[in-house]
């Protein structure tokens, strides 16, 4: 991985992490997924579809081309196969489920019946409470056709991922589309009442300055969405981009001060034009907040995940699919979970620091609600962590929440690995990255290959 200042350049929020030893004859047993759930939180939904049209060369996703159409259909199969192995149990059917988000790779490189036929069975299956649907889409496979399409099926939300603005930074990527076609695209899908438009940008790209980045914001201030993400670039090993880095076929990624610089500034012209923060990457106007993040954060309830390489936590139980689409499908068709790996069931010490970490991806925690959960004031269990956060400039006390600053949100990965202490006591800092960033426990990695 390229290196820079922050310590994760991953998104920290599996917990507890997974441990492949792990073996069940039967996960469906293992998860308990016979009992009822007496948990009170909304619960989201995550479909991971990981086929792409083409390969971004700095996209780090699970994604490939697909070989044929065929699997296409095969996937679709067996992604409402593993839909009804989980909706079938009491467990499931227990819950409320208030946010589905359909992503990838790139959804949109399904055909217009498929994704009817994926939402169809969410919606004929599982607990549904009048669910935010989103839909992640790629403007080269979602004309106006899909685009109607997904209207008609009862999709609210719409995402798509700009990256940037800039002509000079789109050929350094190789993207597709230029400035005009793209806001030609948002026009377009604004057509249809969706609840909500939502782009995601990229900053700290190869050669991009200040200034060009103020330029991609100050152009989606005056485009019709109520919801941003602004993602830090992070260049691992295995993409093509890296290699053109270390070849110095391109130019360099801007240094560490200037990429905080970035976000510093976003932060701030975000928040001048009416937008709040939803979480540490996330923003909306108009209150538009989205569901799905919003459950997903909460740091309390459960996290369902369907599809080949989806993370989900279940019942105190973490759990990651196969990755390669193939196996996840073969196993899917033996009537079986296609689960890859599992954590141990969660405990009492790993309950809190789940909620810590995953509230403060949140950029918030909220004082009573911890108490009315727990018993316990967080200061009596983490008291320490959170004057050590305080004294940094990451976190700071309201009187009700414990919220992030601007620098915290920036660096919110290494606020919520200081959570994870019952894990990562007399654990290597190394170690301790690795491990988070492989999402499993630190003594499992001397017994994985390649480790």
């Amino acid at each position: 991985m390229i290196k820079t200042n922050t310590d994760y350049d991953v998104a920290v929020i599996n917990y507890p992490l997974m441990d492949p030893r792990i073996k069940p004859e039967d996960y469906s047993s293992y998860m308990k997924l016979d009992y009822k759930s007496v948990d009170p939180w909304s619960v989201p939904v995550y479909i991971h579809i990981p086929f792409c049209s083409n390969i971004c060369k700095f996209c780090v996703y699970s994604r490939q081309i697909p070989s044929s159409k065929q699997i296409l259909d095969e996937y679709v199969d067996a992604l409402k196969k593993e839909i009804n192995l989980y909706a079938k149990t009491a467990y499931v059917q227990s819950q409320k489920i208030d946010a589905i988000f359909i992503g990838g790779g790139t959804p949109t490189v399904l055909s217009s019946s498929q994704l009817k036929e994926i939402i169809s069975e969410l919606k004929n299956n599982l607990p549904l409470e009048n669910p935010e649907i989103t839909v992640e889409c790629n403007m080269y496979n979602a004309d106006e056709n899909k685009i109607n399409s997904l209207y008609e099926a009862g999709v609210t939300r719409i995402s798509t991922g700009v990256q940037t603005f800039s002509q000079k930074l789109r050929n350094i990527l190789e993207m597709k589309y230029t400035e005009k076609e793209i806001i030609e695209w948002i026009n377009m899908v604004k057509k249809y009442p969706f609840k909500d438009v939502a782009i995601d940008f990229l900053f700290g790209l190869p050669g991009q300055t200040l200034d060009e980045w103020k330029n991609d914001l100050q152009i989606a201030l005056t485009l019709p969405i109520d919801h941003l993400s602004i993602y830090k670039l992070t260049v691992f090993s295995y993409v093509k981009l890296y290699s053109e880095l270390e070849n110095g076929t391109i130019p360099n990624l801007p240094q560490e001060d200037q990429v905080l610089e970035m976000y510093m500034e976003a932060d701030k012209i975000l928040k001048d034009n009416n937008f709040i923060v939803q979480s540490s990457q996330e923003y909306c106007r108009n209150n538009n907040k989205s569901q799905f993040w919003e459950l997903t954060y909460d740091g309390y309830g459960d996290n369902l995940s369907f599809g080949a390489f989806s993370f989900g936590y279940i019942n105190g139980v973490n759990y990651q699919n196969l990755h390669n689409p193939k196996e996840y499908i073969s196993k899917v068709n033996e009537g079986k979970l296609p689960i890859k790996m599992v954590s141990q069931k969660i405990t009492h010490d790993k309950l809190l620091e789940r909620t810590m970490m995953l509230s403060f991806r949140r950029s918030f925690i909220d004082k009573q609600v911890f108490y009315d959960q727990y018993g316990k004031h967080m200061e009596e269990v983490f008291g320490d962590i959170l004057i050590e956060l305080q004294n940094k400039n990451y976190i700071f006390d309201n009187g009700n929440r414990y919220e992030l600053t601007t620098l915290g949100r920036y660096y919110q990965g290494s606020v919520s690995a200081k959570f994870m202490r019952s894990t990562f006591d007399k654990v290597s800092p190394i170690k301790k990255k690795i491990a988070v960033g492989m999402h499993v426990v630190p003594d499992a990695l001397d017994e994985m290959k390649g480790i």
